[in-house]
């Protein structure tokens, strides 16, 4: 018999810091009870993805749990938005049942996909930029929030 790998391939994941980094400096956030999802414009080529889990998750066992869970809310989700995210575990992502979960994870991703539809079709990277769309008037279900900078700590 042979195993049938459903997987995402390497080359779809983010591995680089400076990947991160992107997303994390120029990218949008959008969150629920469950994830915290950090996205933007394509980096390399194409859409890719990680999947992270905090310390504040638990031990190793649970952020496992919670990555794999996290793949698989991904895997089962379709269609994916045309852009990179990192998925980021909440706690209360192992609280919830699996179907509450799917609910939860695919009204976030059609929130998001929804943002970049009715901002005038504008091209993703004019999005991300400073150059802000106009919002539709009805408030979104899910939080979308604008990264801030923080200001440099002093060492010492």
């Amino acid at each position: 018999m042979t195993e049938v790998d459903n997987g995402l391939p390497k080359s779809t994941r983010i591995t680089q810091k400076s990947h991160f980094d992107y997303l994390f400096s120029s990218g949008r956030r959008a969150e629920n009870l469950i994830v915290r999802i950090q996205y933007g414009a394509p980096y390399l080529k194409g859409p890719m993805v990680a999947f992270v889990a905090t310390k504040r998750q638990g031990n190793a066992p649970q952020r496992n749990l919670s990555k794999r869970l996290l793949r698989e809310l991904y895997r089962l989700h379709d269609p994916k938005p045309p852009v990179d995210m990192v998925l980021i575990a909440k706690p209360a992502l192992l609280k919830c049942s699996f179907s509450k979960l799917k609910t939860e994870f695919s009204t976030l991703m059609e929130t998001i996909a929804q943002g970049l539809h009715e901002w005038d079709h504008a091209p993703l990277h004019r999005v991300l930029t400073d150059q802000e769309p106009e919002m539709p008037e009805h408030e979104p279900e899910h939080e979308i929030h604008e990264i801030e900078e923080q200001p440099d700590m002093p060492n010492g």
